[in-house]
C-alpha cells in the first residue's frame, strides 16, 4: 500500500507500525530523524497536485485543521483516513485502527497491551481464588511458564476467567462473553 502522511502524527504512527517503507510522501513536519520522503504538505495546506502525482492508495491526516485539504483530496478521488484524538486512549485507538488498516493489527496493539503479562497475572492469582473456594481458569501451573491460550479462546468456566480477543484495543468483542459469564455466575437466565 502506498501511503502519504500529511501530519507528523500519522508519520510517527506509520514509523512505529513498521510501515515507513510504504510511505511515499509526508508533511514538512514529519520527524527529521526518519528516512527522507517527498514533502507534499505543511500542516493545514498541501499540494493536491504533488499528492496526486505520487498515486497514493491512502492519505492519512490528523485534525480538523486539515479539513480543507482533506476535502480537496477526497474530491480528487483519493482515499483519506483521518485521525482525530485528544487523549492517551484516543492515541491507542488510532494506533490500533491504523495497524488493522495496514494489515498489522498485532503491531498496533503491541505498543499498548501485554497479553502474556495479563495471562500470567491471572494464573498467579488462581491459587488465592482456589484457597477461597472458587474455581480458577484451569489446572494449577507456574505463572512464569504458563502458556497463554490462543486468540478468541476463553477460559470462562470458573469464578476467575480470562479471554483475549482479536479486533484491537477495545473491550467490545469480549462483552457478549463477559455478560454470559456473569449471567451464569449470578444464576440469571435472559428472557427468550
Amino acid at each position: 500500500m502506498r501511503l502519504i502522511c500529511i501530519s507528523a502524527e500519522a508519520a510517527e504512527i506509520c514509523w512505529c507500525l513498521g510501515a515507513w517503507d510504504q510511505v511515499i510522501g509526508v508533511t514538512a513536519f514529519a520527524p527529521k530523524h526518519f528516512p527522507t520522503k517527498q514533502i507534499v504538505s505543511g500542516f493545514a495546506s498541501g499540494s493536491v497536485e504533488r499528492i496526486l502525482a505520487l498515486s497514493p492508495d491512502l492519505v492519512i491526516s490528523f485534525s480538523d485543521v486539515q479539513v480543507k485539504l482533506v476535502n480537496q483530496l477526497i474530491c480528487a478521488g483519493l482515499n483519506v483516513f483521518a485521525l482525530s484524538y485528544f487523549s492517551l486512549a484516543g492515541i491507542a485507538q488510532a494506533i490500533a485502527l491504523l495497524g488493522r488498516l495496514l494489515g498489522v493489527p498485532e503491531k498496533g496493539d503491541a505498543h499498548w497491551l501485554d497479553h502474556q503479562g495479563s495471562y500470567m497475572a491471572t494464573v498467579a492469582a488462581q491459587p488465592v481464588w482456589e484457597l477461597l473456594g472458587a474455581k480458577g481458569v484451569g489446572p494449577a501451573q507456574d505463572y512464569r511458564t504458563a502458556k497463554m491460550p490462543g486468540v478468541n479462546v476463553g477460559l470462562l468456566d470458573g469464578e476467575l476467567a480470562w479471554r483475549q480477543h482479536d479486533g484491537g484495543h477495545t473491550d467490545a468483542p469480549n462483552m457478549k462473553y463477559f455478560i454470559a459469564w456473569v449471567d451464569r455466575k449470578i444464576g440469571y437466565s435472559p428472557p427468550s
